[in-house]
C-alpha cells in the first residue's frame, strides 16, 4: 500500500506542474482530477492482494508435500515430495478426453503415473478437488458426481496426508503421528521399491499389480501380477488364468528369472 500511495503522490506532483504551465491551463483543482485515479488504483491493488492471498489459503503451495485439514488441491495445484522425486495431482492421460484422475508420477517423467487413486471411477471434467474434510476424511469431490473416498476416519480425528520421496502417499493422525492409510496398500500397475506383493496378514488385503485397460485408460485391465504363496512364485494371470510364472523362490532367487 505504501508503494501505491507513493505512486499517487508522484502523479499529483506531475499534474501540479502541468497545471502550472501556461500551455495547459486548467480551471479544475489538481485534487479533483487525481482523486478518481487514486481511488481506482487502490481498489485494483486491494483486489489483487486479496486474490493472491486467497489462492495461498485455498491450496497448498507448489512445493508443499503435505495436505492439511481444510486444504484443497485442484486441477492446477500439486503436492511435491521433499526431494522433488514424486509429484501428486490430477492428470488426463488422453488429451482429447475430459476424463481426469488423481495420480502420482515421477517429477521428471510425466509419461506414466506410478499410482492412480480413482482408476475405475474417473472424473468427467476438470473440477476434481482433493481435500480433507472436517470429519477427517480424505476425499475427492467434483461437480456432477459422487464423492470418492480414499480414507474414512472412524473417529473424526485431525489428519494430514503427505507424499513421501518413496512415492508413498500416507495419512497420519496429527495427535499420535501414526500412519493410518497409505497408497502402497492400493498398488496399480507399477511396483516401487519398498512396495510389497502378497497378502497383508494384518489386514488380509492382497497386494497385486493390475495392468491398465489401454495406454490412455487407467481402468483395470486384463492382466495381474501377484504372489502365489503355495508355489512361492510370482504369477501373471490373464482374466484369472495363469499365463506365466517366475518359478519357485529358492535361496533368494526365482527359478525362471535371469539376474545377469
Amino acid at each position: 500500500m505504501l508503494e501505491g500511495n507513493q505512486d499517487v503522490g508522484e502523479i499529483e506532483r506531475d499534474d501540479e506542474e502541468e497545471t502550472a504551465s501556461p500551455l495547459a491551463p486548467s480551471s479544475d483543482p489538481p485534487s479533483t482530477l487525481i482523486a478518481p485515479l487514486a481511488l481506482a488504483s487502490i481498489v485494483v491493488l486491494k483486489s489483487l492482494v486479496i486474490m493472491i492471498f486467497s489462492c495461498f489459503l485455498a491450496s497448498p503451495g507448489a512445493s508443499s508435500d503435505t495436505l492439511k485439514q481444510g486444504d484443497m488441491l485442484n486441477n492446477s495445484t500439486h503436492l511435491v515430495s521433499t526431494n522433488k522425486t514424486f509429484t501428486l495431482g490430477f492428470f488426463s492421460p488422453d488429451q482429447n478426453s475430459e476424463k481426469s484422475y488423481l495420480g502420482i508420477w515421477y517429477t521428471n517423467d510425466t509419461s506414466h503415473p506410478v499410482w492412480v487413486a480413482n482408476r475405475n471411477e474417473p472424473i468427467y471434467n476438470k473440477s476434481g478437488i482433493l481435500t480433507i474434510d472436517s470429519s477427517g476424511n480424505l476425499i475427492i469431490i467434483h461437480d456432477g458426481g459422487d464423492t470418492f473416498q480414499l480414507y474414512a476416519s472412524p473417529t473424526s480425528v485431525n489428519i494430514t496426508a503427505t507424499l513421501l520421496d518413496s512415492g508413498n502417499f500416507i495419512v497420519r493422525e496429527v495427535s499420535s503421528n501414526e500412519s493410518v492409510w497409505e497408497s502402497f496398500d492400493y498398488p496399480t500397475d507399477i511396483l516401487l521399491p519398498s512396495m510389497k506383493l502378497g497378502v497383508n496378514h494384518r489386514t488380509g488385503r492382497n497386494w497385486s499389480l493390475t495392468s491398465w485397460f489401454a495406454e490412455d485408460e487407467p481402468a483395470s485391465g486384463a492382466f495381474t501380477l501377484d504372489w502365489d504363496p503355495i508355489g512361492r512364485r510370482l504369477a501373471v494371470s490373464r482374466r484369472g488364468v495363469k499365463s506365466w510364472t517366475s518359478g519357485a523362490l529358492r535361496d533368494g532367487a526365482f527359478e525362471f528369472l535371469s539376474y545377469t
